[in-house]
Formats: C-alpha cells, structure tokens, sequence
C-alpha cells in the first residue's frame, strides 16, 4: 500500500512533535532522540479527524513523566487529527512509539497487535478518507492501564496540536483535556501550559476543508453572518444531503445505513458556531454525542467566546 492516513490523538497531533517521528532528531519536551522514517518527507496532507470514544490518559511515559493519552471504550468524542503518510512512514512510526526496530505491517482489519508489550501496539481501522484507509496505533481494552494524570508538558503539547488543528479559542481546548484527564487537572492549569515564549497559542477558527469523522468532507466559506457550501465528498457507502436554512447556518447530513453524521454550522457577528452530532455504530460501541466548536473567524474581532456564548444559536 503506498498511502495511508494515520490518525492522531495525543502529541502526535502537533506538527512539531510528528516531525521528529519522521525527520528524526530530539523532541524538546522530552530529550528523546529518534531515529526518524527512512522516508523522511513531511505528510502530504492533513485533515481534522474525530474518534466515537472518549479521550482519557492511562499508564506512565518515562520520557513525559505522566500518563499518555489513549482511546478509551467510554463513548464520547476525541478530537484527532488524520495525516497522509506513506505506508513505510506508517511502520517507522509505529516501531518509534513502542521503541521497537522498524518491520513490515500488514493492514489491519480492524485491529492487529503488533507490539503486545508496547501501550500504542496495536493497528486499529477507524474508517476511510478519499479512498485511503485512516489508521490510529490503540491499546487493545483488555490490556489498557490504570488510568493517570498526564504531564503538563504533554499537555501543552497535545493543546498546540488541537489549538493549530480545530482553530479552538485555547479555554475550549483547556477545558476538553481537563475533562480527559478525570479531574486531575483543572482547565485553568491546563491554560496555564497553553503557552509558548509568553503569548496565549489561541488561533482563529477557519474555514476551508472539514472532515466529518470518517463520513466525508465539506468545504466551505464563512464570512461575519453567512456561510457559502462549495462541496461535499462522502466517502465510500455514505450518502449525505445539506440544507441551508439561513444564509448564516448550513446543516450536511452524512448516512449509512443505521449510521448518522451531521455538521451544523452557523456564523454570527464574527463568531462560528460549530456542531457535530454522530450517531455511530463501531462494532459493539454505539455513540450519541454532541461537540459544540465556538471562535472567532477570520478577520473578526478576537473575542472569549465564552463570553457570549448565551447568544449562540439554538
């Protein structure tokens, strides 16, 4: 197989913190020093990429000096980020996390152990993007550690990631790892390591290509109090219909079979409003769960949206 995507949740998500896996060199939070692929390109491409099962933190990284984020079987919504890599940087990936020699893998379907002693040995299939199928490294349920409480360090790593990937005002972002963490960390001490050189890493929200889980794409254009559809690409099986109710709220549906995807999106006075409701069914693991994104757009006002965030849309 010559491409993949393989989908990330914890560190992997920042760009900086992958790069290492594929450059080689030191990981500066962590003074590790990796090998790197033998393909030693940077992705072709990225997409956000969300999991049906809660984000949660278990078993203890050396290296981190905390608990690494894993996929739990508790239903909910990860926010990950899917990157197109070859099928060797895939490999070279895999052997770096579990610190292990490279070797040849097959695809799973959907799952397969390749490193039992590794907390990231295991391929697990979460779904399919133009075409290609979209891969994530899990710790099989029958041998997940006890949970524990993530680094700040790792945090801060995992927040760049999600903050450069969903464009999310940094207390959303803040907020969602605290709640992974079960407790352990509070959102305000979680911001505290949202920093870098003394500047908050809030981004603004984007427009442009979104990926709906593993159902497809949009593409679209806010502007302060309307939004434009270009296009919608459903993967292989899904079916999708759009509804523009109000030229500031678009509504894509995505569906197969018992299975449902939607994508509300509204745009008022500079603030995007941006929901996702799944109804999935992932084997034995069906999931009703609903994320709610709030930020500024582009060229708006910066603004907390928590701040007004009693005039979001009902």
């Amino acid at each position: 197989m010559a491409e993949v995507w393989y989908a990330a949740y914890g560190s992997n998500c920042d760009a900086a913190r992958l790069a290492v896996y594929l450059r080689g060199g030191v990981l500066p939070e962590t003074g590790e020093d990796h090998p790197g692929s033998a393909q030693a390109k940077p992705p072709r491409d990225w997409i956000p990429f969300t999991f049906p099962r809660a984000l949660g933190f278990a078993g203890h990284s050396a290296a981190w000096g905390g608990a690494p984020a894993v996929l739990t079987t508790t239903p909910g919504l990860a926010l990950g980020r899917a990157w197109r890599l070859s099928w060797r940087q895939l490999e070279d990936l895999v052997a770096q996390e579990n610190g292990r020699p490279h070797q040849p893998l097959p695809l799973p379907a959907p799952r397969l152990t390749v490193h039992p002693d590794g907390l990231y040995g295991s391929l697990e299939r979460v779904g399919s993007l133009q075409r290609l199928p979209v891969v994530t490294c899990t710790t099989p349920p029958e041998r997940m550690p006890p949970a524990g409480a993530p680094s700040g360090p790792y945090l801060g790593v995992i927040g760049r990631g999600l903050l450069a990937t969903y464009r999310l005002h940094p207390g959303r972002v803040a907020a969602y790892l605290a709640e992974a963490s079960g407790g352990t960390w509070s959102a305000d001490d979680v911001r505290s390591w949202l920093q870098q050189d003394g500047q908050t890493m809030a981004q603004e929200l984007t427009d442009g290509t979104w990926g709906v889980g593993a159902a497809g794409e949009v593409d679209f254009v806010a502007h302060e109090d309307a939004i434009d559809l270009l296009a919608v690409r459903p993967e292989e099986g899904w079916r999708y219909t759009a509804k523009q109710k109000r030229p500031n709220q678009l509504d894509v549906t995505f569906k197969r079979d018992d299975e449902t995807c939607e994508l509300e999106l509204h745009a008022r006075n500079g603030v995007l409003w941006a929901e996702l409701e799944a109804e999935l069914d992932d084997g034995a693991l069906e999931v009703e769960t609903t994320y709610r994104v709030v930020g500024p757009l582009r060229g708006a006002a910066s603004q907390d949206p928590d701040a007004s965030h009693d005039n979001a849309p009902d």
